[in-house]
């Protein structure tokens, strides 16, 4: 899990609980022209579940564990859903870490 992201490219970052066992994550995706956020990894430890966006070229090999599906149209966030795997959930950028959920 490396952080491409920071805080601040991804803001505003929301989160939903979808079910006892799933959470949307809502975030702003960074406009770029070679890279995009292709999806969510995570890592669970202990009652903790770190989560990162995955940074990936347009072109190229992509590795990420959970990919996002895209919808062409006009700008709007970026929606995932995930595994509510552990009690509290903290999202990792490249300048840090925040709890998400709850």
């Amino acid at each position: 899990m490396k952080p491409s992201y920071s805080k601040s490219s991804l803001e505003p970052v929301a989160v939903t609980r979808v079910s006892d066992s799933t959470l949307r994550v809502e975030f702003e995706e960074p406009a770029e022209s070679m890279y995009y956020a292709a999806g969510i990894s995570y890592v669970v430890a202990s009652d903790v579940m770190r989560i990162v966006i995955d940074r990936c070229p347009i072109t190229g090999e992509c590795t990420t564990m959970l990919r996002r599906h895209i919808v062409p149209g006009p700008p709007k966030p970026a929606t995932q859903e995930i595994p509510l795997l552990a009690p509290r959930v903290v999202m990792v950028f490249a300048d840090g870490e925040e709890q998400i959920f709850p």
